[in-house]
């Protein structure tokens, strides 16, 4: 049995759901861009955890390609939510190559985007 598995799971409190909470990060967040996604980075003045929100456009691909692409972004936070700001809400707006991307390259984009990030915000 794995440890830690509550620390590895994706709960309704992980993730952006209304879309006043959507539009909130994306008029007032900072934006990342990268090759196959932009992310939106909202920093939130509670110590809740960071929220994940995905937005994937039928530019994208049919329906089944649209639920990958979700679902490799859910993964993705899920086991690699230390690259993520703490604190923060992140929304990902997939653009049409993220369908062609494996998974190994998508973990090297979003682990470059907000090592860049890091670097930004620690000279404010």
């Amino acid at each position: 049995m794995a440890p830690n598995l509550v620390d590895c799971s994706f709960s309704a409190a992980n993730r952006l759901r209304k879309s006043s909470e959507i539009q909130q990060v994306l008029s007032s967040g900072r934006r990342y861009y990268a090759r196959c996604f932009t992310c939106v980075v909202l920093y939130r003045d509670d110590q809740a955890s960071s929220r994940l929100g995905l937005t994937v456009s039928r530019k994208v691909g049919k329906a089944w390609l649209r639920n990958r692409c979700k679902r490799r972004v859910r993964e993705l936070f899920r086991q690699h939510r230390s690259w993520f700001p703490a604190h923060a809400d992140v929304h990902v707006i997939a653009k049409p190559s993220l369908a062609s991307m494996d998974y190994q390259e998508l973990c090297s984009q979003f682990q470059r985007v907000f090592r860049r990030g890091r670097t930004v915000l620690s000279r404010v």
